[in-house]
């Protein structure tokens, strides 16, 4: 089965902001999941929205609010592999 690959848009603390602001304006566009924090952390108190999925015409993101404003990057973005077995992850963590 191949993996599911999904952009990984990275922000402060505007996650979830950003994904209703993105799925308000395409056709095939919604809101999947919203996961919280069930404790307080550094980065903000329980309940806090920790990543956003969301699917935008159709195709999957990500929103995660994963920094302070000092390591804040407005172009960051990664991508997320959907895995099914340590094997797949170990061969691309260790790729280079």
């Amino acid at each position: 089965m191949r993996p599911k690959i999904s952009p990984c848009l990275w922000f402060v603390d505007q996650a979830e902001e950003a994904a209703r602001f993105y799925t308000g304006l395409l056709p095939d566009s919604r809101i999947d999941r919203v996961q919280k924090s069930p404790v307080d952390t550094p980065g903000g108190p329980a309940g806090s929205v920790l990543l956003v999925e969301f699917t935008l015409a159709g195709r999957p993101y990500m929103a995660l609010n994963g920094g302070s404003p000092a390591q804040a990057d407005p172009l960051a973005v990664s991508f997320a592999a959907a895995l099914e077995t340590q094997e797949e992850i170990d061969r691309l963590w260790d790729a280079r």
